[in-house]
């Protein structure tokens, strides 16, 4: 399971949708996992699971923005693990997966669509909106 930190972006513009409602373009989100396990299934899996307590944040994003952007990190690494779009709002039902030490049950749990899967290390010295603010610009020139 992941965090989702204070430390966010938002772009200024709107894009407005068909049925008239503004929505912002991007949402970006530092997502913190506690251990590099959570992060490989992901990246193989194409799903993640959040706490609750991030799912109403994340499901307000994803339904009022263009795109809601994932920089993962994982704890005490010092790095960045890669960033993934979400790509569907939170499924109705646990889903299960087999790991190492048997079958575990998720709740929370949502598509994303890894656009990048590369380490890349984190400066320490930043605070968390001046990382978030780095890796924005950084995944901006990527797309």
């Amino acid at each position: 399971s992941g965090t989702a930190d204070l430390s966010e972006a938002q772009p200024a513009a709107t894009v407005p949708k068909a049925d008239g409602a503004p929505k912002r373009g991007a949402r970006y989100f530092m997502m913190n996992s506690n251990n590099q396990a959570n992060v490989d299934a992901s990246k193989q899996r194409g799903v993640w699971s959040t706490p609750q307590r991030n799912v109403s944040r994340l499901k307000a994003a994803f339904n009022r923005s263009e795109e809601v952007y994932l920089i993962f990190s994982v704890s005490e690494s010092g790095m960045f693990h890669g960033y993934a779009r979400m790509t569907s709002t939170f499924r109705n039902q646990p889903t299960q997966w087999t790991g190492p030490k048997g079958p575990v049950t998720f709740e929370s749990v949502f598509d994303l669509d890894w656009l990048n899967q590369c380490v890349h290390p984190r400066i320490q010295s930043l605070s968390p909106l001046c990382l978030a603010m780095t890796m924005v610009v950084y995944v901006s020139r990527l797309r």
